[in-house]
């Protein structure tokens, strides 16, 4: 019985294993020549392509609707770009800006794990915007976004697009956060009642 009990654990090990495997590859798309045209088909339709953004054209607007507004500017953050791909990622395989990891708990979280030196920050998600334009202008539409964006003690950034094969749709991330070492600006919001409630 107990043998029993050991090959049925390692033939599942065994199968996790090909599956794991198998979404790896789906993720990347198909390999040339293998498998049917049916799951040719199924693997493109998973498929997710970090797209380059322009990251100078974005910061320049975030920056020119920051100074209309008598807020500072931000700068860009490699970190905080690193971790808006990872979301970015996640909401276009998911095909939804709905998942359970985003929420402010998970930001922090998220942010802190790269290694990112987090006092404070916030998250925008879109989707279906061809363009860094059209995604700030959907946020800037929104009111809880814009308020994001317009955070004072908010300091630096990271801009992320992910196109998914499962609906053709770009997933955007924007990260915003205060590092440790801007922490005095965050002072000075709490005394302007600047902070959000």
């Amino acid at each position: 019985m107990a043998w029993r009990i050991v090959v049925l654990v390692a033939l599942s090990a065994f199968m996790l294993a090909a599956c794991s495997g198998g979404d790896r590859q789906a993720a990347t798309g198909p390999v040339s020549g293998v498998g049917s045209a049916p799951t040719k088909i199924a693997k493109q339709s998973n498929k997710l392509t970090d797209v380059a953004v322009d990251d100078r054209r974005f910061l320049a607007l975030i920056n020119a609707h920051r100074r209309a507004h008598g807020v500072p500017p931000v700068r860009l953050n490699g970190q905080l770009k690193a971790v808006a791909q990872d979301m970015a990622r996640r909401t276009a395989k998911a095909g939804k800006l709905r998942i359970r990891e985003h929420s402010s708990a998970s930001v922090r979280k998220r942010v802190r794990a790269s290694g990112y030196p987090y006092l404070a920050g916030a998250e925008n998600l879109v989707r279906g915007r061809a363009t860094e334009d059209a995604a700030f202008a959907a946020w800037k539409a929104s009111a809880g976004h814009n308020k994001n964006m317009l955070w004072p003690w908010l300091t630096e950034i990271g801009l992320a697009r992910t196109d998914s094969g499962r609906d053709g749709k770009p997933y955007w991330v924007l990260i915003l956060g205060l590092p440790e070492r801007d922490g005095g600006r965050l002072e000075v919001a709490h005394r302007s009642g600047t902070l959000p409630r």
